[in-house]
């Protein structure tokens, strides 16, 4: 998560929060805090963290504090995320008797559940994430990398599902207007319910993904095979090789590549004045580029 004013990024681990100074390139302050393993979400403003338990619990810190808020139950959670202003959390998974996909959304401050969503009686929900504005929840059912998946939009204020649109096993992002939703790579018009065209030199991939804060721009990791060859006489082969790719958020078009090692891309996060990308791998090392 960054700081206001874009000069610090913030890594939250199982044993507390880690803070950087990224012109600085030093570590800025650690504050140790309990947090545990699981899937995470941090509010945009960076009060809030929560980690899901494979418990059926999802355990809202506030992190100035340090203290754990009301824990959050019924969703074994596999997606969280918070609303943009912070105040409602949402939680997709299964049931607590992992017996189908669930989502269920509650005030953060006091844990209040506000609406719940039945999805299906064999699924799991493996994404959720909230429209800009708060009123539309988009969720993910689960299924294999590349493969198409239900995606479902709902009205929170009713619980009432307004769509459903086929979309690949990856993240969801909704652009800063809100008119644009996308999982992984694949985009849709809201205000029509079509697909936007494919984005120049797509290929597989696409988990995770964003907008930067202008709506200018779509950023997301992809993978492509590549020949490599190996040094020191080592037989030259295919491998994959990951990439952070911006594309214009309007035409598709391909503006950078920024290529990294064999591993994949776990988080994407977006500075607030959109001028700098934080990327997180699975070798967990933080990458920063202009």
């Amino acid at each position: 998560a960054w700081s206001g004013d874009g000069r610090q990024l913030s890594l939250f681990t199982a044993i507390g929060v880690y803070a950087y100074d990224v012109p600085a390139m030093t570590q800025a302050d650690f504050r140790p805090m309990p947090l545990g393993t699981g899937t995470m979400a941090v509010s945009r403003d960076g009060h809030w963290v929560a980690v899901a338990g494979e418990d059926a619990t999802v355990q809202v810190w506030d992190v100035a504090g340090g203290q754990p808020a009301p824990t959050l139950t019924g969703v074994v959670a596999i997606g969280i995320a918070f609303s943009p202003d912070g105040r409602q959390i949402a939680a997709g998974g299964w049931n607590a008797e992992m017996h189908g996909a669930h989502v269920r959304v509650w005030e953060v401050a006091t844990g209040r559940l506000i609406v719940e969503l039945e999805q299906n009686a064999t699924g799991r929900i493996e994404d959720v994430a909230f429209s800009p504005d708060g009123k539309l929840l988009a969720s993910r059912e689960s299924g294999s990398m590349g493969i198409e998946t239900p995606v479902r939009l709902w009205d929170l204020a009713t619980g009432t599902r307004l769509c459903t649109f086929p979309g690949p096993s990856a993240t969801l992002a909704f652009s800063p207007d809100g008119q644009v939703l996308a999982s992984g790579l694949q985009r849709w018009d809201l205000r029509t319910g079509t697909a936007l065209p494919h984005l120049e030199q797509e290929v597989t991939g696409g988990s995770p993904v964003t907008f930067s804060p202008d709506g200018r721009w779509f950023i997301g990791s992809r993978s492509e095979d590549n020949f490599h060859d190996y040094e020191q006489g080592h037989a030259a082969g295919i491998v994959l090789t990951y990439t952070v790719s911006i594309w214009h958020a309007d035409t598709g078009a391909l503006q950078y590549d920024f290529f990294e090692p064999r591993r994949m891309i776990r988080i994407l996060t977006v500075r607030p004045d959109g001028r700098r990308v934080a990327a997180v791998d699975y070798d967990d090392i933080v990458r920063v580029w202009d």
